[in-house]
């Protein structure tokens, strides 16, 4: 995104972003079809592998759960933390389901992928305690399984997460050290 599109964005109601921003039916966040196959690591879905434990991906949605739960079980992901407010993106795509959400976590937890929220809000930053309790839960989880991350896009809180989880946990340094 350009700095003026970012601008814009955090001046728009959260109830316009996604006509305005996203696409609103069209998201493409909400459909594989936009995206090349190197950008779906799992198919139906714009997913990309970070670390052979962990997958950063758009939000699912209801229409692609059961094929998703399906690639998670093939991959052995056995959690899956979503980053989204309730009601979040609520124009995108399809909608929302009942959940609050674009799918019913309900669906992954009956298939024993472990289901996490911690809620997020777009465009903001978090405590570092809030972020410390999310890696900590996220390392824990991994001794189980792999894990899938997500917010709306999958990009930037779930990119964070993930930046921050490799530094604390891997201690990983940039390549100058």
């Amino acid at each position: 995104y350009s700095l003026l599109s970012e601008r814009l964005r955090l001046k728009t109601p959260p109830e316009l972003q996604c006509s305005l921003f996203c696409g609103g039916l069209q998201c493409k966040y909400e459909r594989s079809d936009c995206w090349r196959i190197e950008q779906r690591e799992l198919d139906v879905i714009y997913s990309n592998w970070i670390t052979d434990d962990l997958i950063a991906m758009s939000r699912p949605n209801s229409a692609i759960a059961g094929e998703l739960i399906e690639l998670f079980k093939k991959h052995k992901v056995k959690s899956i933390f979503n980053l989204q407010q309730l009601g979040e993106h609520s124009k995108c795509g399809a909608g929302l389901q009942k959940s609050g959400f674009a799918y019913d976590p309900q669906l992954f937890m009956e298939n024993n992928i472990y289901f996490y929220n911690y809620q997020w809000k777009d465009y903001s930053n978090i405590s570092q305690h809030f972020l410390l309790d999310i890696i900590k839960v996220l390392s824990f989880s991994l001794k189980e399984g792999k894990a899938a991350i997500h917010c709306h896009a999958g990009l930037g809180r779930t990119g964070v997460l993930i930046a921050c989880y490799l530094l604390y946990c891997k201690e990983i340094n940039s390549p100058a050290d």
